[in-house]
Order: C-alpha cells, then structure tokens, then sequence
C-alpha cells in the first residue's frame, strides 16, 4: 500500500537514485581503473549539462502540454534535431576524453567510443523521461520509477562481483538506462485542465546554468587539464558524503512555499541573528570534516581499491562543499521566489563569469583540490550574491505578488 502513495513512491525512487550513483561509483573505484572512472565520471558530467539544457528547451514546455492533453510531450522537429545534435556529441566527447590509459580496460578506441556514447545518449534519454514521467504520472503510478534506478543497482553488483569487464559494465549500465526509459514513457498519463505556468525561457536558462556551472565546469576543466583520470578523485571523494543529495532535495522541494521563503529572507533580523548561527554551524561542520580527514584512509577503503588512500584532502573539502551546496539551495529557492527575472538573469551571468575564473585559477595551480575548493567559493559567491540582491529589493517589490 505505501507504493501507491505518490510522496512515498517518489521519495523512495529520489534515494533509490542517489544510493544507486554511490553503488555504481563504488563497484567502479573497486574494480576499474582510474582512467575508466574518470571518463565514466567525466561524460556523465556531459550528459547532465546537456540533460538540464533539454529539461529547459522540452521538460518545461511538454508540462504544459501535457496538462493541455496534447499529442505530444516534446516538440518533436526540435526534438529530432537535439537528438541529432546529441549522437554527434556523444561520439566527439568521447573521442576527446578516451585517451590511450583506456585501451587497457576496453578492447579498442572504436569500441571505447561507440560504448561510451550509448551511455551517454542513454543517459539522457533516461534523465529526461523521469522528469517527464514525476510531472506527468498518475500518483499510483508512480512506482513504475523504481523499476530502473533498482537495476541499475542490481546489475552493477552482479557485474562486478561475477568479475565482469569494464566494457560489460558500461553496457549493463546502459541497458539499465534504456528499460528506465521505457518504462518511465510508458507511465506517462495526458490529463486534461489548465497548463501550468512556466517561466520565461531567459529565466529557465539562466536557473540551468545556474544549477549546472558551479559544481560541473570545474570537473570539465580539471578534465581538460590533468586528464579524465583525475576526475576519478573527485568520484572517490564525492561518494561517501553523496547520499546526502537526498536531504537537499528534500529541503529545496519542501521549502518552495513563497510563505516560508519571504519569512526566512526578508527578516529584519537575518543578519545580526542569522551570521552567528551561520558562524556556528559552519564551526561544527569544519570540526566534522577534521575527523574525517584523520579518518579518510579507512573512510576510502571501503569506497576505493588502495590507489585513492591518500585522498584525504579532496574527502574532507567535499564534506565542506555538501555546507556551501545547502546554503546554494536555500539562496536558489529565496531568489526565485523573491527576485524578479531579470535580477535572476542578471545574477546569473555575472556569477558566472567570476566564479569561471576562480575556478579556472584553481583548478589550474591545485587539481583536484583546487576544482573542489573552487566548487565552494562558486557556490558561496552566487548564495551571497542572491541574499544581497533580496535584502537590498524594497519590501513590496521582494514579493511574488510584485513579480
């Protein structure tokens, strides 16, 4: 009974996801090599830039059509030539990032990138049918969605245990996201009613590269710098700490009323109560992350295979990036809220710009380090950046109302 819930359906598919992706990176920083983990890791990066371009070009538009009980849930000219564009893409990333350390793990370069790009073009197929598919199901059909992320577990361990190679993993993995795919298209219901609002497309653009460029461009210049290799760091460092993804989505989902958000932002008192608080529970995250660090040789062994002992560092600033990655997730929830659009794409852009050259600064002088400590400084610029702009909005413009 509880699966016909739809919040529980949707809540248990949001950790079967998460928990999938830190399974799915374990068994490979287990049993792979580096090279092969970091341009798992590195196109997987690709695949969600182009999957938040294509929820901003088709997911945002086929809600409303979907509520309009039209025909089709994508633009479907628009959409072919996306899909186009996206094999062309898949086939010249990989080509870029499949570097000769590879011929080792896969039989050749050819079967590296037709193997590669199926799992990036499945990826994307996948990524967008389930947000299709969390909009547009019936609430008890909402459990269909456990179906992928549960194999995409399943194989992954059955795959690596059995001893199974890098190129049987790859398309174990791909076949995960091509049944999720099926599946999440075939639980689409059409209904019938109003379409529901949307924003602008410069405001849906600007949210993208938002959500997207703080915690993905350092990965692809870390890539373009030292090598898909040593994105296989940031993997190892990354999983531990990454089941709490579902807690900030929890928290972004459940804090969306414009009640709360006015509340929380636009008190008299944010910054003389607010900065000893912030102060405070920085404080004991840092001491949190310390005892990380004295543990993060025994901490990786039970995520990593003895080449990512000495990662400390990276572990431990990754544990302070979930801090900045909160505080990201309160600001983005206040400034949609509370900003009008053009502030929001204004911020957009010059966040952009900056946190690009600090990243490119660090990235370039401490690798992998420096890509992480360049993911926080990014995240607590645009957060900073945000709570500035609502707090210096007068009082009746900083409402939905006056949006």
């Amino acid at each position: 009974m509880i699966l016909r819930s739809g919040r529980a359906a949707r809540g248990l598919e949001q950790i079967l996801n998460s928990g999938g992706t830190s399974i799915v990176s374990i068994c490979m920083l287990k049993a792979y090599s580096p090279a092969f983990v970091g341009v798992f890791g590195t196109l997987t990066t690709v695949g969600h830039l182009l999957m938040l371009y294509a929820a901003a070009r088709y997911v945002t538009p086929a809600v409303r059509r979907i509520y309009a009980a039209q025909d089709s849930p994508i633009e479907v000219h628009g959409g072919k030539l996306f899909l186009l564009a996206m094999s062309f893409v898949c086939v010249a990333a990989t080509a870029w990032a499949a570097n000769g350390d590879l011929t080792a793990t896969l039989p050749s370069l050819l079967v590296t990138i037709l193997a590669f790009s199926a799992y990036l073009f499945s990826l994307l197929l996948f990524d967008l049918s389930r947000r299709l598919a969390a909009v547009a199901q019936e609430h008890d059909g909402l459990w269909w969605m456990l179906i992928a992320p549960g194999l995409r577990i399943a194989l992954a361990l059955a795959i690596v245990v059995g001893g199974g190679s890098a190129l049987l993993f790859l398309c174990g993995i791909t076949m995960a996201n091509l049944l999720g795919t099926v599946v999440n298209s075939t639980g689409i219901v059409w209904r019938s009613g109003q379409p529901k609002d949307s924003p602008p497309q410069a405001v849906v653009v600007s949210e993208t590269v938002a959500a997207w460029a703080p915690t993905s461009l350092p990965v692809m210049l870390l890539a373009l710098v030292y090598g898909p290799a040593a994105v296989s760091v940031l993997i190892a460092a990354r999983t531990p700490v990454s089941l709490l993804n579902v807690a900030f989505e929890y928290i972004e989902v459940h804090l969306r009323s414009s009640r709360r958000v006015i509340d929380l932002f636009t008190r008299s008192d944010l910054l003389t109560n607010g900065l000893p608080i912030f102060l405070l529970v920085f404080a004991g995250w840092a001491i949190v992350g310390g005892l990380i660090y004295a543990a993060a040789p025994a901490i990786l062994s039970l995520v990593a295979n003895e080449a990512y002992a000495d990662r400390g560092l990276e572990l431990a600033l990754f544990w302070m990036l979930q801090f900045f990655v909160l505080l990201d997730r309160l600001s983005f929830v206040g400034s949609r809220v509370l900003l009008p659009n053009r502030v929001q794409v204004g911020l957009s852009a010059k966040s952009f710009l900056l946190g690009l050259a600090v990243a490119v600064l660090l990235v370039y002088f401490y690798g992998p380090a420096g890509a992480i400590a360049a993911i926080c400084l990014w995240l607590l610029l645009g957060g900073a950046a945000r709570v500035w702009s609502i707090r210096s909005m007068p009082s009746e413009a900083a409402s939905p109302e006056q949006r």
